[in-house]
């Protein structure tokens, strides 16, 4: 009995290295084909949806550059008109300023000298203030014109600054917008290379759809009246093809689908993901309805539309349609409601 102790101890030594061996080689299996497929696709679309979000900075920096040139164009001609208020202002009182400078010491010894009456006295005294009040208006208007002319001058500095950033965003905008489409076509590249040298079998179940089983596609329901009617419209869109960029009719990237529902209501989203993550209202997971839309990854990268049922609508990828998938398919990070 003693002699067999080893025996087992050397077997089950034996058994455990093999298991832990079996488990280090599931660890770090290679990833399958669909996995590296899904991987270039995941990485192509975070990348288009920077393009997205790359180009809605452009335009709203060109916006506020023109709208701060626009300002400084009117900032200057309001300087010119408070510039030539003063300017017209300065000669009435320049000569009242030598009047007084003249009269002030010997204005009251000449009214008494010279008036025929008290009567006189009083009317001119009269006469001298209602002057007096002339000049303070035109003092005042002076005044105005002067803070006028210097308000006008200030706020044309301040638009032209606002200009010359509004510039530099767009420049680096443009920049970035470039860089984005750069790396985008070498990914797409990728992607394609990936897809194109899958078997037949893989490639059929990378593209296959499916209604979730009993799951009604007329669904209309919830708190979100403006999402149902969006939801409504997303759903006719049901196997249309993943295009990167696109935003319909016939082909969509997944905040084009979205884009594209809401247009059809008259209503215009931000073109990005990342700005649909950011715009309306927050809503807490438990509260969720038909038609809010869902954004994904920490990066807000991918949304669709929460189509009821613990499901949701998106164009999910390169080579597949839109289709419904589980709420939690991926990371969740935020839903809106607009």
């Amino acid at each position: 009995m003693r002699g067999s102790h080893p025996v087992r101890g050397t077997a089950a030594m034996v058994l455990s290295t093999a298991l832990i061996a079996g488990l280090g080689s599931a660890a770090n299996a290679a990833p399958t084909p669909l996995d590296q497929l899904r991987k270039l696709a995941r990485d192509a679309e975070r990348t288009s949806e920077q393009i997205h979000q790359a180009n809605d900075t452009l335009k709203r920096a060109k916006r506020d550059q023109i709208s701060a040139e626009k300002a400084i164009a009117a900032a200057n001609k309001a300087a010119a008109v408070a510039e030539r208020k003063r300017a017209g202002m300065q000669g009435p009182l320049n000569n009242i300023a030598s009047i007084n400078l003249r009269n002030t010491q010997n204005v009251g010894v000449m009214r008494v000298l010279m008036a025929d009456s008290p009567q006189e006295i009083l009317d001119q005294s009269r006469s001298e203030a209602a002057l007096t009040q002339t000049t303070l208006n035109i003092l005042v208007d002076y005044e105005n014109a002067m803070n006028a002319a210097g308000e006008a001058k200030k706020a044309a500095a301040d638009n032209r600054a606002k200009a010359i950033k509004a510039q530099a965003s767009a420049r680096k905008a443009q920049a970035d917008l470039d860089k984005a489409r750069i790396a985008m076509r070498k990914r797409i590249a990728s992607v394609q290379a990936e897809f194109a040298s899958l078997p037949p079998n893989l490639k059929n179940a990378w593209k296959s759809v499916k209604l979730p089983e009993g799951f009604d596609p007329k669904i209309a329901f919830g708190a979100n009246i403006l999402g149902n009617k969006a939801l409504q419209i997303a759903m006719t869109r049901i196997g249309s093809p993943y295009v990167w960029g696109a935003t319909g009719p016939n082909a969509f990237d997944c905040s084009g689908l979205v884009y594209w529902a809401y247009r059809q209501l008259g209503i215009t989203l931000p073109r990005a993901s990342q700005g649909m993550a950011v715009g309306g209202l927050a809503v807490p997971e438990k509260d969720i309805q038909p038609g809010d839309l869902v954004i994904y990854y920490s990066d807000a990268s991918h949304v669709g539309l929460y189509a009821g049922n613990g499901q949701v609508l998106h164009a999910p990828t390169f080579g597949q349609t839109v289709r419904l998938s589980p709420l939690y398919h991926a990371p969740i990070n935020t839903i809106r409601r607009y």
